[in-house]
């Protein structure tokens, strides 16, 4: 009789254990340089020996924190043994950059079995420890399968007070028009919309400046008391009716056209030569007139 082998049934209720794990807390030993992801941490649940790179140093660290009941719980730890963690954006995947840890700051430590390499990610902001901060979310604008995710191929949003600016970049890599950026530079005082087709729209704010212009170079500037208009060939204004009023209007053109009547209510000087087809007025004074038909009321 053949030896039965034992059928390995799968209970539901069996539980599981991944190897992925949480390792200790930890509290940041030096704040996290801009460009990195990677921190100098104590995991203050973890002091035995650790593979991997060690750093020795002797200043203490502090750390402050709540409890669920608003209690504060301090930490004193004596830094001797750090360890170099990898940012792990857990459950903020479309956040692009670390978050901007500082000295003192308490983080969640996470290893992968016994792999050397482990992660860290925050329990909260510290709002007493925390200050300059640059993050930066991107979202995926491709249906590209082999495309991996980058500026041009993104949207994305940043805010960085190390940079003092608020950017927001989309892209065209979906079939969009165009791509827009708009960013608020609080530094420099201006405040700058644009597109990939070179239409912008600039506020100089300490300058009390407007500049508005298109890819074609046609420009409308606000600048303090003076307004500018640019166009490369026509400028139209088209309404029932136009009114201009100031001390002087000054028109320095190769040529004039005028279809329709004129009137001027004030005296009128002009020079070079005028060419009408009638003129009716109270008085003329002209070096020469030129037209059809002259007459004086």
């Amino acid at each position: 009789m053949e030896d039965q082998k034992e059928t390995e049934i799968y209970s539901p209720n069996e539980v599981t254990t991944s190897k992925f794990r949480f390792y200790s807390l930890g509290i940041v030993a030096q704040n996290k340089p801009l460009s990195s992801d990677t921190i100098d941490v104590t995991p203050v649940e973890e002091l035995k020996m650790l593979e991997g790179e060690i750093t020795a140093n002797t200043e203490e660290l502090k750390s402050t924190s709540t409890d669920a009941s608003n209690r504060v719980i301090k930490s004193n730890v004596d830094n001797k043994v750090t360890i170099k963690a990898k940012w792990l954006a857990l459950g903020n995947d479309n956040r692009a950059t670390s978050p901007d840890v500082r000295r003192g700051e308490q983080v969640l430590l996470y290893q992968y079995h016994d792999a050397n390499t482990i992660y860290w990610t925050t329990i909260k902001q510290d709002k007493k420890l925390r200050k300059l901060e640059t993050v930066i979310y991107t979202y995926n604008a491709t249906q590209d399968e082999k495309a991996e995710t980058d500026y041009k191929n993104s949207y994305s949003v940043e805010i960085s007070t190390h940079r003092k600016i608020i950017a927001l970049h989309t892209s065209s890599a979906n079939g969009e028009k165009c791509e827009y950026d708009i960013q608020i530079n609080p530094k420099d005082g201006v405040l700058t919309i644009t597109d990939n087709l070179e239409n912008s729209i600039t506020i100089f704010s300490t300058e009390n400046k407007m500049v508005l212009q298109n890819g074609d170079g046609s420009t409308v500037s606000l600048d303090k008391k003076d307004i500018t208009l640019l166009a490369i060939d026509n400028i139209n204004l088209n309404a029932k009716k136009i009114n201009v009023n100031g001390e002087k209007l000054t028109v320095d053109t190769q040529k004039n056209d005028f279809s329709g009547g004129m009137s001027f209510g004030k005296d009128a000087e002009v020079t070079g030569d005028i060419t009408v087809r009638n003129i009716q007025a109270n008085h003329i004074e002209a070096d020469s007139i030129h037209g059809n038909s002259v007459s004086e009321g």
